[in-house]
């Protein structure tokens, strides 16, 4: 859209403007992370940025050129988006755990790249870059119900274990061993 729109002077231009945009997004974001339960966080930074897609989608339809806005806001989304992936693994899994699924994510993270072009070169002549949007909106929202799930499931049997271990841990107020 950047190119098509403006030309590859200003998306040279617009790549400056993403980082000074950062130096004031990841403070906010920040200060926001700290009101928020990392759930929470992840959930609603997901849908706020599905959101944000639904918007170029009507300023898109309705005419407005939205290249070099749109390109910044991808250059933030991908940054936003691989932080939190990280930090939600980080918190989800021990490191045991994670020395195990971090390639896994990572194999995954690189196929759904490829993947994901490959799905969006095939889908652009027949859909058009707004509707293309609007899938990806929806995307969005069900990662969004995917992480609250993945929460809970992995929160629930992290749960299951610590009461495992509670319960064969010696009862030594009653001055005996129960192993029941």
């Amino acid at each position: 859209m950047i190119l098509a729109e403006s030309g590859a002077e200003v998306k040279a231009y617009s790549s400056a403007a993403q980082a000074i945009v950062l130096l004031g997004v990841v403070p906010l974001y920040g200060w926001i992370a700290t009101h928020l339960n990392r759930n929470r966080l992840i959930r609603w930074t997901t849908l706020f940025l599905a959101s944000n897609l639904i918007v170029f989608y009507f300023f898109g339809r309705a005419g407005f050129r939205e290249g070099v806005v749109y390109y910044i806001w991808v250059g933030i989304f991908n940054v936003f988006i691989v932080a939190q992936s990280s930090a939600f693994a980080a918190d989800l899994f021990t490191e045991e755990q994670g020395k195990r699924l971090v390639p896994l994510l990572g194999i995954g993270a690189s196929v759904g790249a490829v993947g994901g072009a490959w799905a969006a070169g095939k889908l652009i002549r027949p859909l058009g870059p707004y509707n293309l949007m609007l899938i990806s909106a929806l995307a969005l929202c069900v990662c969004a119900l995917m992480s609250r799930l993945a929460a809970y499931v992995v929160t629930k049997r992290q749960g299951e274990t610590e009461n495992r271990k509670i319960e064969k841990t010696p009862n030594r107020l009653a001055g005996k061993e129960d192993f029941s």
